[in-house]
């Protein structure tokens, strides 16, 4: 059906759970034991049942249950791993990167297969080797993030600029 779906239907439940202000041991505990099950119903469901019924781990399109199962508990278990990093860590350039990458994905995201989509069709699909496309993934990259930073500074103007013109009462009639 759609097993991707689970995925925004886990950072909906993840929301409620993640405490916020890193005391509440409790529920950091439940989602380490939940991530560790997952990955490990995962991996086993891979090893042990690779080609029966919902396990089938198919292709890229069509994962089977224990890909799903693998993947989401390696969320969980990664973003506790993310958690302990940002307390144990100073504040850097790297989290800065990340911080800022995390409040604009949307953006983001939209540019990135806006630029995936247009690349599929001037190059084909399946036609760069790894070296090549590992480099458009990294333009990719730089450029989204280019584009979601201009976005923001253009938002940041215009929001200004419209709160000057009502403060101001400078707003033109149309």
């Amino acid at each position: 059906f759609f097993p991707w779906f689970a995925y925004p239907l886990l950072g909906m439940i993840l929301t409620e759970l993640l405490p916020g202000n890193n005391q509440d041991k409790k529920k950091t505990g439940i989602i380490r034991i939940l991530g560790l099950v997952f990955f490990a119903a995962g991996i086993l469901s891979i090893l042990i049942l690779p080609d029966k019924g919902l396990f089938v781990h198919g292709d890229y399109f069509r994962s089977g249950v224990g890909i799903h199962l693998f993947i989401i508990g390696f969320i969980l278990l990664w973003l506790l791993f993310c958690r302990w990093i940002v307390r144990v860590l100073p504040y850097n350039r790297v989290f800065r990167l990340i911080y800022f990458w995390s409040r604009h994905v949307t953006i983001i995201y939209i540019v990135q297969w806006i630029i995936i989509g247009w690349g599929i069709l001037i190059i084909t699909s399946n036609s760069l080797n790894v070296g090549f496309a590992l480099t458009a993934g990294i333009l990719i990259m730089a450029l989204s993030h280019g584009i979601a930073f201009f976005y923001r500074k253009i938002r940041m103007l215009m929001t200004a600029k419209k709160s000057h013109s009502i403060v101001t009462g400078d707003e033109k009639s149309s």
